[in-house]
């Protein structure tokens, strides 16, 4: 295998485990709450929660198979003035996320709490697709991708 299949393996497998996890928390929102139509299936924290594990484990195999292969995986060098712009970028669409979190503490209205969830999401959008596009064209002009 090469790097940059190692790398794009190991990150499957965490996207793997992340996407786990997510329907985990989803099976734990299904089976604490109710609809305002009345009670959810009880069949929906079972699904749910039966695909995070799958996708946990599935994660998980993927990330072992990564381990043991005996490619050095792809590095990529961000210690130049565009590797700067892709920590600030990934910086500012965190600080979008955690912002969007603290949203229901602010005492605004439902339509302007609204408007501020929906603009911090493009941001977090936007600067993490950017700060990938920037991290592509490094990995090009390095050559350690194809």
């Amino acid at each position: 295998m090469t790097p940059e299949q190692v790398m794009r393996g190991r990150a499957r497998g965490a996207v793997f485990i992340g996407i786990g996890i997510a329907a985990l928390m989803a099976a734990y929102q299904f089976a604490t709450t109710s609809s305002p139509e009345g009670p959810w299936s009880p069949i929906m924290p079972f699904i749910f929660g039966a695909a995070g594990a799958v996708c946990i484990a599935l994660g998980a195999f993927i990330l072992i198979k990564m381990r043991n292969v005996a490619v050095e995986s792809a590095k990529t060098d961000l210690n130049n003035p565009q590797g700067r712009i892709v920590i600030v970028l990934f910086a500012i669409g965190l600080a979008a996320l955690a912002g969007d979190f603290f949203i229901d503490y602010l005492p605004l209205g439902e339509g302007a709490k609204f408007a501020v969830t929906a603009v911090l999401l493009v941001v977090m959008l936007f600067c993490f697709i950017a700060a990938a596009r920037i991290v592509r064209s490094i990995r090009a002009a390095t050559g350690t991708s194809k």
